[in-house]
């Protein structure tokens, strides 16, 4: 695994650990995805080379705070 410092959309830094999987996405995740890519390419919010990951990871990491709480009392 590598570890990296990039820049947040020009705010805080964040580390970045890469990793890659696979992932099945039924229809819908899928569309809604490619719709969220789209949206943040024309702002000119994100790095097309991770951009899916980016919205990925922002996913996931909402998905815990709602199922865990903000404390992640899972």
């Amino acid at each position: 695994m590598e570890e990296q410092s990039e820049d947040n959309l020009g705010s805080k830094k964040k580390s970045y650990v890469k990793n890659k999987f696979t992932t099945y996405l039924n229809e819908e995740a899928e569309n809604a995805l490619t719709e969220l890519y789209i949206h943040r390419l024309r702002k000119n919010r994100i790095d097309r080379r991770t951009a899916r990951s980016q919205i990925v990871c922002e996913a996931l990491i909402e998905l815990y705070k709602k199922e865990c709480g903000e404390n992640g009392l899972c």
